[in-house]
């Protein structure tokens, strides 16, 4: 075979991890840095400008975790993010559904589907 890279015995070597190096290098930069940054400002205390002031700890969860108005909301939020995620995919399974049945009624009633002319609209074998 020439011309054509075989593997070796033990599998194709360094070369393809070397080829993906870049993508993986700039895939953890996208995800990685913003990552990183959400949990510095999250254990920070920062100014209502966006300023970090310094080093918080665990209190912005404390303070959040206690405060009434933030409880209420997540109380309220909750539920409403279940039953519409429980509709959105109830709604995704029913448009799936209807995709599947318009696409039978097209090919079992002269539609463009197997043995259909697409001119016969009312079944008659005939026209």
């Amino acid at each position: 075979m020439a011309g054509v890279a075989v593997p070796g015995p033990r599998g194709p070597g360094l070369l393809p991890w070397l080829l993906i190096l870049p993508s993986l290098a700039l895939a953890g930069a996208v995800i990685g840095y913003p990552f990183y940054e959400i949990i510095r400002l999250s254990l920070s205390e920062v100014s209502r400008f966006g300023q970090v002031r310094g080093f918080a700890g665990l209190a912005n969860f404390q303070r959040i975790a206690t405060d009434p108005i933030f409880i209420d909301a997540l109380v309220r939020t909750i539920p409403d993010g279940v039953v519409l995620t429980a509709l959105k995919q109830e709604g995704e399974t029913l448009t799936l559904e209807f995709t599947a049945l318009r696409t039978i009624n097209v090919e079992n009633f002269g539609g463009a589907g197997p043995g259909g002319s697409g001119n016969n609209l009312h079944g008659n074998p005939n026209e």
